[in-house]
Order: structure tokens, then C-alpha cells, then sequence
């Protein structure tokens, strides 16, 4: 037969007390081991996609380089970053092949059936349609080379504020052939004493057309709202035979050749690029000429065309 353990009351409440008493130190042990948060160890933190990059401080988000590149229109500022493309320079000449026939007369010096003849009949007036410049090895003036369009990652730039002129003396018009940037201001501008029209004929522009008044030196103001895919013809109805073209575009990759037929392209960004040339005669002697831009020197560019390509207006 088992005996049972001798207790006593005191016996017992001696044993209660050092059990609580060591459930509590036990609890203690555990709290100062692992309750402090400071070393408490962190959770995993959860992948990020590899095909997101989150901008690290002072970088700017792409929608925020968007932004800072557009203006409220949504249209790219100048203000954008600069590219790091490199860039060269074309520089060219343009020939006519052949012999030119002698410019044909116009207006005879004092003829009297000219309209206005006291203005327009007080010097002879010759076709200006077709300009070669036989002691420069005929050289062909007033043809336009350009990028139909802007290059890739090249910003819309902003058109200058600083007016270009557009004047007319001796009932004919001072520059023939003009490029002007979209939204740049053209002042047209008078020397005779006579009025004439000034009438514009383009494709996508709204037209110009109105009377400039008798040696108006302040000139009338008119602005091409849209780029145009080739020159744009400007008249005067009131004395037929001027005549001159306008080129407007929203880049500056564009030159009208001297009177030496030479001409002359800056920055433009290195690679294969395609090139409009068009004459007032001829239309366009190219629609898509390539030309590969070599970066930090001149690409050099000769071309010729022969009579045939030249019809008589």
C-alpha cells in the first residue's frame, strides 16, 4: 500500500508560494529576452517587380519629365533636357546643267502700258523664275532643301518673336524666296509709291490677302499658323508679274540656296535623314533624298540637274 506524501497546511502554502514565485521569474526571463521591439526582428519585405524602377530621392518621374517637357498645350518646349545625340552639318551646292537662255523681260523700262508705270516701268523688269549664276559655275539660286519633318526626339521649337521682312521695291518683290518658322511674324513692307496686294496662297494656312498702302514702312503683319509641305506662292493681283514663295516650318533644318547655289544646314543629328528640294520651276527635283549625317564635321553635298527639269513658266 502506497503512502501518501505527510503535508501540512504551512507545508502547502510554502510550496503554492515558491511555484507562483517561479512561474513569475519565468515570465520575466522571457519579457527581457524577446519583448523589445528595437531588436525585434523585421518582417520580409515583399519582392518589388523587376520591371519597375521607383526613383530614389531627387529623381523626377517620368510623368513628372513629360510634364516639365510639354507646355500647356501639350506640345514639346524648348525647355526640354538636352539630347545627347551628336549632331553635323550639310553643306551643299545645287547647279543647273547647260546652258541658261537669258532671263526674259517682263516689264520695259518706260513702257507706259505698265499698270503704275511711273513705279513699276521706271526700271526694266526680268523673269526671276529661274536664277543661275553663270560665273559661279552656274550656281542655282532659290532652291529649298529641308526635313519635311523634325527629326525624332527633337523638341518643337518655339518661333522666334523677332519679326522677318518681307518688302517690295520697284514693283517686285526683295525676297523672293523666304523661310519663315511657324508663328514667327512676317512684316510686309512697302517702298513704292504705289499699293500693292499681297495675296498668299497656301495649303494648310489660312491665306493672307490685303492692300499694303504707298511706302508703309511699318508694314502689316501676317503669320503662318502650320507647318507647309512645300513653298507657299505669295502675289500681288494688282501688278501680276511679282511674285515669291514662302516656306514655313517648325524646325530650322532648312536653307534656300545662294546666289551661288550654295547652302548650308547646322546641327543636324548624326544618322540617315531625307531631304525635299524643290525649285519654283521644277516643283520638287526630290521628295525623299538621302543623306547620312556624319557628327562633329560637314557632310558635304553636290548635286546638278539639267535643263529639261526646268520648264519655262
Amino acid at each position: 500500500m502506497a503512502l501518501k506524501p505527510f503535508t501540512t497546511p504551512a507545508i502547502r502554502a510554502r510550496n503554492l508560494l515558491a511555484y507562483r514565485t517561479g512561474l513569475l521569474l519565468g515570465l520575466l526571463m522571457v519579457i527581457g529576452c524577446g519583448g523589445d521591439s528595437n531588436t525585434a526582428t523585421p518582417k520580409t519585405a515583399k519582392p518589388t517587380p523587376t520591371n519597375t524602377v521607383k526613383p530614389t530621392a531627387g529623381d523626377v518621374s517620368p510623368n513628372e519629365v513629360t510634364k516639365a517637357n510639354e507646355t500647356t498645350d501639350g506640345t514639346p518646349s524648348n525647355n526640354a533636357p538636352a539630347s545627347a545625340t551628336k549632331v553635323g552639318d550639310l553643306v551643299g551646292r545645287i547647279a543647273f546643267e547647260g546652258t541658261p537662255a537669258e532671263p526674259a523681260v517682263i516689264v520695259s523700262q518706260g513702257d507706259a502700258k505698265t499698270k503704275d508705270a511711273d513705279v513699276c516701268a521706271a526700271d526694266e523688269i526680268r523673269d526671276e523664275s529661274l536664277r543661275v549664276n553663270t560665273a559661279a559655275n552656274n550656281g542655282l539660286a532659290g532652291v529649298f532643301v529641308y526635313l519635311a519633318k523634325r527629326p525624332k526626339g527633337i523638341a518643337k521649337e518655339t518661333a522666334t518673336s523677332e519679326p522677318t521682312d518681307f518688302d517690295q521695291k520697284g514693283c517686285r518683290f526683295l525676297q523672293h524666296t523666304l523661310l519663315v518658322r511657324v508663328g514667327q511674324p512676317v512684316r510686309v513692307l512697302s517702298g513704292d509709291a504705289v499699293p500693292h496686294n499681297v495675296h498668299s496662297l497656301p495649303t494648310r494656312n489660312t491665306p493672307f490677302n490685303q492692300i499694303v498702302q504707298p511706302n508703309d514702312r511699318k508694314g502689316l503683319e501676317m503669320t503662318y499658323a502650320l507647318a507647309e509641305v512645300e513653298p507657299v506662292v505669295v502675289k500681288c493681283d494688282v501688278h501680276t508679274w511679282m511674285r515669291a514663295y514662302h516656306l514655313p516650318l517648325d524646325h530650322s533644318f532648312a536653307a534656300v540656296t545662294d546666289d551661288e547655289g550654295r547652302f548650308e544646314i547646322k546641327g543636324l543629328p548624326e544618322g540617315k535623314h531625307k531631304f525635299r528640294i524643290w525649285h519654283e520651276r521644277a516643283k520638287f527635283l526630290e521628295r525623299n533624298y538621302e543623306v547620312e549625317i556624319q557628327a562633329d564635321q560637314p557632310t558635304e553635298l553636290e548635286l546638278s540637274y539639267p535643263a529639261e527639269r526646268f520648264p519655262a513658266p
